[in-house]
């Protein structure tokens, strides 16, 4: 909501299909507090996985407080707010080619 986390996790589909014993990438567009990660993570144990890894456009690596690996990581980017590439700011921007950073004004 606005530039600040929720703080929640919503779970708007889930599994369909049962998928114990296989191999899983998550493919992600931003990690930064990890909050999403710790769920899906806790979602695919509960699937009894074989193997769980994580794949992140871009990472943000100070605001990321969880012992969790991320795997692949395109973009180590700061802890500012971004937009572009399915990135939003209360549903705008989302749509831009780029990755940009939201102006902060002082």
């Amino acid at each position: 909501s606005g530039t600040q986390s929720t703080n929640t996790v919503k779970n708007l589909i889930g599994l369909t299909e049962n998928i114990e014993g296989e191999r899983v990438l998550i493919i992600e567009d931003i990690v930064d507090t990890g909050r999403t990660y710790q769920h899906l993570t806790n979602l695919l144990r509960d699937a009894r996985v074989k193997d769980m890894r994580i794949a992140t456009l871009t990472h943000k690596r100070d605001a990321y407080k969880l012992d969790l690996p991320v795997h692949y990581v395109g973009l180590d980017i700061p802890n500012k707010f971004i937009v572009g590439h399915g990135l939003d700011y209360d549903g705008y921007g989302r749509n831009y080619a780029d990755i940009y950073q939201l102006y902060e004004e002082k």
